[in-house]
């Protein structure tokens, strides 16, 4: 009877160590059959970086000026002040002026010599009496000419304005006759430089 509870104490141990490998067993397996990945930190890898790239520059953004002489004068535009006083003449009555090729290459020259010794021919000019107009009128091919002249003025719209204030030049504008012939082409010509500026109209037949 003895040897029986013996050997049914070693069943029963060897039983319950069985048993409790199986539970050992089991409680390694996934948990719903989800496996969980173990993140092992890279030592070796190289940290990210981050590049820092500047900002593209915005370009300035440039308005379109008038040029400026040294002095400050600005460029008179001419086709501007030809405009405005044909609209001073059309305003009175008179007809337009058309632009004379010929007119424009003397206006040109007039410019320059006005220019010329520091703008002393402008100076020494009188009204009705301007100083080499006389040059001109010989190198014309029409028959009647005139001029009207302006200095250090800025904007092309106090050309028209100071000559419309002075009846000799105001009157020059409105012309439609002289010595017989019609008054009916016109030009331009502007200059600036360190000694000041200058602008010629010319009038004429041809």
């Amino acid at each position: 009877m003895k040897k029986y509870s013996v050997i049914s104490l070693v069943i029963l141990s060897l039983v319950a160590f069985y048993l409790l490998g199986r539970i050992k067993t089991l409680s390694e397996l996934p948990v719903n059959n989800q496996i969980f990945p173990t993140i092992v930190p890279t030592t070796n890898s190289p940290a990210p970086t981050l590049k820092i790239t500047s900002q593209p520059t915005k370009k300035p953004n440039i308005e379109p000026q008038t040029r400026k002489s040294p002095n400050k004068l600005p460029v008179l535009n001419g086709g501007a002040i030809f405009g405005l006083i044909n609209a001073y003449r059309a305003s009175n009555g008179k007809p337009f002026l058309s632009v004379s090729d010929e007119l424009c290459r003397l206006a040109e020259a007039r410019a320059d010599y006005m220019m010329v010794n520091k703008m002393e021919a402008f100076k020494s000019s009188q009204t009705g009496g301007h100083t080499g107009l006389i040059d001109v009128s010989s190198q014309y091919s029409g028959g009647g000419v005139g001029e009207n002249l302006a200095a250090n003025l800025s904007n092309d719209s106090s050309v028209v304005e100071i000559w419309k204030n002075s009846p000799p030049h105001r009157e020059l504008m409105l012309w439609t006759e002289k010595n017989g012939f019609l008054i009916t082409r016109g030009c331009i010509a502007t200059r600036v430089s360190e000694v000041g500026s200058i602008v010629v109209l010319l009038v004429g037949d041809k």
